[in-house]
């Protein structure tokens, strides 16, 4: 079960009777861990049964906890409200909170659609329409109310007796860090990259998603690197990073360092791209479709100043508002400040520009080794370090490279490797989820469409 309590003396307590450890003074905890009595509600690990003790039925992790259970509410897990005390009044008001949250996701959801109802006709109008009514109807979910006292740990046990908890050990292989080398969290100046977020507006997946999505997608790469939050997979010189960054945003960034690329390729250095974030974003949408009531919508990133005319940096659209736009009307403009601006669309979409999701989903990466052949001239690339070398060299998450250079690792050969600054950007724990360093937000936001 996932156990949550903002309060430090009550989550001291609470980890004391269900013998838990408490994740915010344990030496070592795997975000999400089922183990621990975490602060704030966070991402679990796996789809699983939650605890929420609570001072107040205004807490933010109450209402968290109810928009987890709304997002999977088509599951056998349960929820459970702790509190010191309850009474009738506080009964009814919990009731309150239940209905405004049943009625924030209905009004979200008739919002959008309307939204989407009166962009142009097109097929990624017409997938979008057909996802949104899917996600009209949410169940009830199970939940009730215990007090915190000595018996709690067997009340819950009853309570959760007759669910199906999908609650995995914990892996210790996985890294608790982003990778170390080889991405950083803005692309440089001699790269382009593509990004496809996904918002949630309920509550986003369980971290398990990602990695399933990772390990069906990994036979189209060489190498594939995991952490707590993401996964990291390469065919060189395609990058493509998965990255939970909150509970409710997933991107899928796809990158290629243009200096690294060769004669034709050079002249289009998304072509190379494309297949790659798609297999991706396909595996994604398919394992995300296993949980019906996960809602969520999909923006646009592209990044570098050649994609746009006059240059900046990067733009945020909505995929279905911009793809159905550029259907029509051939081209995307969009105003910042006084200068109009252009996206170079032969440089977006070197090849075709896809017709739907669906289209732009069914691109296919040539395999590694064909890849292998016609790139590294006999070179061959290996993982950038395997999960037993990694455990050797990092504990509880930090960097064992601080003080000295890292060991190297043998195996890896990289065709072009024209020694790039490689180095990860910072991500915090703040509040309620973890997020992205407050200058990337400040970067991304400043470039942020409202239409186009």
């Amino acid at each position: 079960m996932h156990v949550v309590c903002a309060d430090p003396a009550t989550r001291a307590q609470l980890a004391d009777r269900l013998s838990l450890a408490d994740a915010e003074h344990a030496a070592i905890v795997v975000a999400g861990s089922a183990n621990s009595v975490h602060a704030y509600f966070g991402t679990p690990d796996t789809f699983d049964n939650v605890v929420v003790a609570i001072s107040d039925i205004g807490e933010n992790n109450l209402k968290y906890a109810i928009r987890y259970m709304l997002a999977n509410a088509d599951k056998p897990i349960k929820l459970a409200i702790v509190m010191d005390e309850w009474n009738e009044v506080l009964g009814e008001r919990l009731e309150q909170v239940i209905r405004t949250e049943y009625r924030r996701a209905e009004n979200n959801n008739l919002s959008e659609i309307e939204r989407v109802r009166n962009l142009r006709e097109s097929a990624w109008k017409t997938e979008r329409l057909r996802e949104l009514e899917k996600w009209r109807t949410i169940p009830a979910f199970q939940y009730a109310t215990f007090r915190n006292n000595l018996i709690l740990d067997n009340e819950l046990k009853k309570f959760f007796s007759d669910t199906s908890s999908t609650s995995a050990v914990e892996d210790r292989h996985i890294a608790q860090k982003p990778p170390l080398l080889h991405w950083t969290a803005l692309p440089l100046e001699e790269e382009m990259q593509i990004v496809l977020r996904f918002t949630f507006s309920l509550y986003g997946p369980a971290v398990s998603v990602l990695r399933s999505a990772a390990e069906t997608s990994q036979s189209s790469f060489d190498s594939t690197y995991h952490w707590t939050h993401g996964v990291l997979l390469t065919c060189e010189p395609v990058r493509v990073h998965l990255q939970l960054l909150t509970p409710q945003r997933l991107e899928i960034a796809g990158r290629v360092a243009v200096d690294e690329l060769e004669g034709e390729e050079a002249k289009e250095p998304l072509k190379a791209v494309w297949p790659y974030l798609s297999v991706v974003t396909r595996n994604l949408r398919d394992e995300l479709r296993r949980h019906p009531h996960i809602q969520y919508s999909m923006e646009l990133i592209p990044f570098g100043t050649s994609l746009f005319i006059p240059p900046i940096d990067c733009r945020v659209f909505d995929l279905t508002l911009f793809m159905s736009t550029l259907l029509k009307f051939g081209k995307v403009g969009f105003k910042l400040g006084e200068t109009v601006h252009e996206v170079d669309v032969r440089t977006l979409f070197p090849g075709s520009i896809p017709s739907s999701l669906a289209d732009l989903c069914s691109q296919t990466p040539p395999s590694p080794s064909v890849h292998n052949n016609e790139k590294l001239n006999g070179a061959s690339i290996a993982p950038l370090i395997n999960e037993k070398q990694f455990r050797s060299y990092s504990i509880a998450g930090v960097s064992p490279f601080a003080n000295s250079s890292p060991p190297m690792v043998n195996s890896l050969k990289v065709a072009h490797n024209r020694g790039r600054r490689v180095s990860f950007g910072t991500i915090k724990c703040e509040g309620e989820a973890f997020k992205l360093d407050d200058g990337i937000q400040k970067f991304l936001a400043k470039h942020r469409a409202d239409g186009s």
